[in-house]
């Protein structure tokens, strides 16, 4: 009997060895996946900001350029800042992006 006892011993350890190994697979699965659905997320962000933020952007400088109507020298100016502003956001968008990919 104690001339098994490695042999049982090794093969208790090959059996745990096994068991751990699948358990990193799966967290490995786990984490692909939720890095997956994060970076679909953040894609799907990025878009759904970029699009009112063009809009924004497009009547922002018809307005700085007195395109819209007679503008004072405060709205150009307020008008500049929003398009200014829209440009960060839409550099965050696509920083967004870039973080997805």
């Amino acid at each position: 009997l104690l001339g098994y006892m490695p042999i049982l011993m090794v093969a208790a350890l090959l059996e745990e060895r096994d068991r751990l190994a699948e358990r990193a697979r799966a967290g490995r699965e786990r984490a692909e996946r939720a890095s997956a659905a994060k970076s679909r997320l953040l894609a799907n962000v990025a878009h759904e900001i970029k699009s009112p933020v063009s809009g924004i952007i497009g009547i922002g400088e018809l307005w700085a350029g007195g395109q819209l109507g007679a503008t004072s020298a405060d709205q150009v100016e307020m008008a500049q800042m929003l398009v200014k502003t829209a440009r960060q956001v839409e550099t965050l968008a696509h920083d967004l992006l870039d973080v997805a990919r």
